[in-house]
């Protein structure tokens, strides 16, 4: 029978298995051998987690894949910070959410970045990137430190679609095909990033970048009654604090955590391995919720007096209140009791007020009547004869009357 290759594989009826692969023992070191040259491990944060890069429980596998000669595939979901230098081997790294390195990032030969649309990558000291880099960037990357592509030019790439804030005044860029997304003299308007921290503005960025990844939590409600109070804190380990309410130092807050006792809007700075930040402020309110009447007065009528005008009687007796707070400071009216008003109607606005200053208001309608009938004398008798030739009397004075009423005569009739 004809054999082929001499190796006693294969005969014209059937496929037989080489010895080598007869012993069980051998299969472990030969998936191994397969996947090591193959596949590359892939590392998962934990989606929606903020952590850090050493921290284990950051991982989807419980272990952190190092800090160094990274081979691992590592894919940033969730708010993540590295306090240590990220040195990449040949693994890749893919950035879904938000990565902070309080440190250097070398990507080695081979290796490859990918920030998708919204990601966020904050380079704290130095970028390098190894031959043969492949950088697609569709959010926001900005490096702090010196900036360095290394390799020949045209070898790997740089695709920007996102925003690209380079502090290094003169970053070292590889030319070429693929590098046009950061090659000034072919991207004017992307050099417009390379500038410093001013470039970053006023803006949600700008805020995040400031306060690196820190953050200042509440102990509760940011909405207290009058007496209440909430604690403000972030991290216990820097260097030094310092506390403020709306851009003004608070003396003596410079600890780690802060009790807010009235409202306004607080922040604080700190140190950190020597580097400053300046923390997003949190808005704390007191009570913003208004009393509510439940009843108010009702609408009353007035008869005038001998002066045809009437007086506002007190109506804040007539008021039901209630508060989210429990205290009612105050309950008024315009115009006051004791106000004379004339007739007609007069509308009264009754106020209440909480010891917080927010107030409800209602009214009640006040109707001075005259309610007095006019007074009348008639003049006296008059006695005269009739005309000559006639039964009338013609051309007699009979007087006038005597009226009078508290609100005016109109009209005398005879």
């Amino acid at each position: 029978m004809a054999r082929l290759l001499h190796s006693n594989r294969f005969s014209f009826n059937k496929f037989e298995v080489p010895d080598i692969f007869r012993y069980d023992w051998l299969w472990p070191l030969i998936i191994l051998i397969f996947l090591s040259t193959g596949l590359s491990a892939q590392e998962y944060t934990v989606d929606n987690y903020t952590g850090t890069w050493s921290n284990n429980s950051s991982w989807v596998d419980g272990t952190n894949p190092g800090t160094t000669g990274i081979n691992s595939d590592v894919h940033i979901y969730g708010n993540i910070s590295s306090w240590n230098n990220l040195d990449f081997n040949q693994g890749d790294l893919f950035i879904y959410d938000t990565l902070v390195i309080y440190g250097n990032l070398t990507l080695g030969n081979n290796s490859n970045l990918t920030l998708y649309p919204g990601a966020i990558l904050i380079v704290r000291g130095d970028y390098t990137s190894g031959n043969n880099v492949n950088v697609s960037s569709g959010g926001v990357m900005i490096v702090t430190g010196e900036f360095t592509m290394t390799g020949s030019d045209g070898s790997g790439s740089f695709d920007n679609d996102g925003e690209l804030y380079i502090f290094d005044p003169d970053p070292d860029i590889k030319g070429g095909d693929g590098y046009g997304d950061v090659d000034c003299s072919a991207q004017p308007d992307s050099c417009d990033n390379y500038g410093g921290e001013d470039d970053l503005g006023d803006t949600d960025l700008g805020d995040f970048f400031f306060s690196g990844s820190f953050s200042i939590e509440a102990s509760g409600s940011t909405t207290f009654c009058p007496g209440g109070s909430v604690t403000l804190s972030t991290m216990d380990s820097a260097t030094s604090y310092q506390w403020f309410l709306d851009g003004i130092s608070i003396a003596g807050a410079t600890t780690f955590s802060y009790t807010a006792t009235v409202a306004g809007a607080f922040h604080v700075d700190l140190v950190y391995s020597g580097e400053y930040f300046s923390l997003s402020a949190v808005d704390v309110y007191g009570d913003t919720v208004s009393p509510v009447i439940t009843v108010c007065a009702a609408d009353q009528n007035i008869g005038a007096d001998i002066n045809c005008e009437g007086t506002v009687p007190d109506l804040t007796g007539g008021v039901s209140v209630s508060d989210n707070c429990g205290t009612i400071a105050s309950v008024t009216q315009s115009p006051l009791a004791g106000t004379v008003i004339g007739t007609g109607i007069t509308t009264v606005t009754i106020t209440a007020t909480d010891d917080s200053g927010n107030s409800s208001s209602c009214t009640a309608d006040l109707t001075v009547t005259d309610l007095t009938a006019p007074t009348i004398t008639a003049p006296s008798d008059v006695a005269v004869n009739v005309d000559v030739g006639s039964c009338d009397a013609t051309g007699v004075a009979l007087g006038s009357p005597t009226t009078n009423d508290n609100c005016g005569v109109a009209s005398v009739t005879n």
